[in-house]
């Protein structure tokens, strides 16, 4: 099982590890994928350009 979270939420992951303490854990870094956020970058900049 994979659980994600951000990478800033120090507490959560102490939480987790304590709680799935008798299971394998490991922590690393993920991307939302490529392009995930194209829609908010045009709409954020044609946005700027109309006002």
């Amino acid at each position: 099982m994979r659980i994600a979270i951000s990478q800033d939420e120090e507490e959560l992951k102490n939480e987790l590890s304590e709680q799935f303490k008798d299971f394998k854990h490991e922590y690393s870094d993920a991307d939302i994928g490529g392009g995930a956020d194209l829609w908010a970058t045009v709409i954020f900049i044609g946005g700027a350009l109309f006002f």
